[in-house]
């Protein structure tokens, strides 16, 4: 090991970083989208950008869902929806069976939280949408997507 003096300092199990290197970004923050804040001009802001500058406004987990939060109020302004929610929870029930009784009983065992939910005035329907990177499509989000749509009916659109 003449070229490499670093393994005089090696731990085993402990990652040592080159003296001046950046640090490790974790897996989640590299694979997940980055907050942001929206202010109340309409404009989207980096979180740490927002908290350094003191704007306040609405907290988005992407600046993707930001930008269609801003879409669906200038739509709801022209009229053709109405009614907006964000973060709505839907329960997930599973049916419990008391093996003594035979009675079978709902309980609840998760909630799935859409990003959006509006009336479209055009076809007459409430809405449910949810804000997805290409990359972002979980197995735990297809099975409550699932879920939702069999246990009460509701179809989520994926922007």
């Amino acid at each position: 090991m003449a070229g490499w003096q670093g393994w005089r300092d090696f731990i085993p199990g402990k990652r040592t970083e080159p003296a001046g290197a950046p640090p490790k970004q974790s897996r989640g923050s590299r694979m997940h989208a980055k907050p942001c804040v929206v202010d109340e001009h309409g404009k989207i802001w980096d979180v740490a950008v927002a908290k350094a500058n003191n704007v306040s406004g609405e907290f988005f987990h992407s600046k993707k869902e930001a930008a269609r939060w801003l879409e669906l109020r200038f739509l709801e302004q022209a009229g053709k929806v109405r009614g907006i929610e964000r973060q709505v929870s839907i329960p997930l029930h599973a049916c419990e069976t008391d093996f003594n009784t035979g009675i079978h009983r709902p309980v609840l065992v998760g909630k799935y939280i859409a990003d959006f939910r509006y009336f479209d005035i055009a076809s007459g329907l409430f809405v449910v949408e949810d804000v997805k990177g290409m990359a972002r499509r979980e197995d735990l989000y297809k099975w409550k997507a699932k879920h939702v749509a069999v246990e009460h009916g509701i179809t989520i659109n994926e922007v």
